[in-house]
């Protein structure tokens, strides 16, 4: 298939540069998704009341207008369609302007759905680990000269985009579980990195969450294939309940894809790639942590089920940087390294601060955590609290309420400290993020780590951190 011949055929169905308009347009895949179809020559609007200034600079150089507005007056008088994340209430005022003036919407995961739908598609899933294996498969394709389309959930600095046409039949995109979204879409290939306990506002349990995932793996195309961690309990469910192709990837014995010969520094990661005992390439990976030697393998066997060079797939994940927000290191002012990561799990915590220790070994480790969700942290108050044993300092400030209201007396920061101080964890709540900022600055010295974590805008904090120690 060319794309453009019928990959984008609905789209042009509208009416030729009529406007698209993206309410809650500052979600990394949002934002994503409306520079991809600006470039495609629409008039692409949005808002968000969270909009982050660097994102708003990226969407600007595409062309596409925004405003933190959302009484539904940013709505161009001749928009054609609204696209709404899975976030925004039916009630939302955009939504509600949208229905009074007969504008369809459409969820983002519809969006995403049709698009994907139309290519050769491969769709990335999991609780942890979307984005990287995302950004990493990209950049094995391209050096595999696939030149895939793809929306990755985050910036990826190296590729100077989030998200993009690419000129094959090959479209690499993030599948998310939130609100069921990613039932949307029938991959060719579908990767799923790990299942666990996440969105339990959404979710009654675990249980409810695999059973999503398996209806999910229901979902891709005949004759396609399902890439699942066979060291994730989850994952590896998943893949028993389905009925089509199923190929492993991990560090355990029997995994199809197994990493071997794994060496770990300050570096990053280097192990070969074996399949059926013999070993098809070797990898000098970048990014640091173990979750990272998974996702990277993920990424290679589904290069690798697309008819991809074992080499050339290596060549192109090596040289993979990572993306904006997941271990991102800022640079080092006045002794300090300052990092940023999006982690809003207890999972994805752990293995971040133990990747922390592992890149700057025998170094005091700073870190800001800002929770993500009052229902988030209500129910997996516990696991959060035990999360931070490879962190030597701990600040909190307020949670960052999304898609909940903070009328929840019980689930605060301040409780959260005192209920990682009960085990031994030096934790401190900080309250505002300006707070937060003047703490750490107080409390840092020559030769630490300072990271930021969370997925609200607690990006913030890092960044006048650091703008100070310089």
């Amino acid at each position: 298939m060319t794309p453009g011949a019928s990959a984008f055929h609905f789209l042009h169905q509208l009416p030729p540069g009529c406007g698209i308009h993206f309410c809650g347009v500052g979600g990394s895949a949002m934002n994503g998704m409306a520079i991809l179809l600006a470039g495609e020559g629409f008039r692409v609007t949005g808002t968000d009341p969270g909009l982050a200034v660097d994102v708003e600079e990226r969407l600007a150089a595409a062309g596409v207008c925004t405003s933190r507005l959302q009484d539904g007056s940013f709505i161009p008088p001749d928009a054609s369609l609204v696209v709404a994340t899975a976030a925004v209430p039916r009630e939302h005022p955009e939504l509600r302007v949208a229905e009074r003036r007969g504008i369809p919407v459409v969820k983002y995961a519809g969006m995403l759905g049709v698009l994907m739908n139309s290519f050769t598609g491969v769709a990335v899933a999991g609780t942890h680990g979307k984005t990287t294996t995302t950004g990493l498969l990209v950049s094995a394709l391209r050096e595999a000269k696939k030149n895939p389309g793809f929306v990755v959930g985050g910036y990826v600095p190296q590729f100077g985009a989030g998200a993009a046409r690419g000129g094959t039949d090959v479209f690499v995109a993030e599948a998310c579980e939130y609100d069921r979204s990613f039932l949307n879409l029938h991959p060719c290939i579908a990767i799923v990195t790990n299942v666990e306990a996440d969105h339990l506002d959404i979710y009654e349990n675990l249980e409810a969450i695999i059973d999503a995932f398996i209806a999910f793996s229901a979902g891709i195309r005949e004759g396609g294939a399902l890439v699942y961690c066979a060291d994730d309990a989850g994952a590896t469910r998943v893949a028993r309940a389905f009925k089509g192709r199923a190929i492993s990837f991990g560090l355990s014995d029997g995994a199809d894809y197994r990493a071997v010969h794994l060496s770990t520094d300050a570096s990053g990661n280097r192990f070969d790639v074996a399949v059926g005992g013999a070993v098809i390439a070797s990898l000098d990976l970048r990014i640091p942590g173990v979750h990272n030697v998974r996702n990277a393998l993920a990424a290679f066997a589904a290069g690798h089920l697309l008819g991809c060079d074992p080499e050339a797939l290596a060549a192109g994940l090596s040289c993979f940087c990572g993306v904006a927000r997941r271990f991102d290191v800022l640079g080092e002012a006045s002794g300090v390294t300052v990092m940023d990561d999006y982690g809003h799990h207890p999972t994805e915590i752990r293995a971040l601060l133990a990747g922390v220790k592992e890149r700057f070994p025998g170094r005091r480790v700073v870190a800001v955590f800002q929770p993500h969700q009052i229902s988030r942290t209500r129910l997996l108050f516990r696991e959060f609290a035990a999360a931070f044993d490879d962190a030597d300092e701990v600040l909190l400030p307020d949670i960052y309420a999304a898609r909940d209201v903070a009328d929840d007396i019980k689930v605060t920061s301040e409780r959260l400290a005192a209920e990682m101080a009960k085990s031994g964890t030096s934790a401190h709540y900080t309250g505002s993020l300006d707070h937060t900022a003047d703490v750490a600055l107080s409390m840092l010295r020559e030769g630490d780590v300072f990271v930021t974590i969370g997925a609200g805008n607690i990006c913030e904090v890092g960044r006048t951190v650091w703008n100070r120690l310089r």
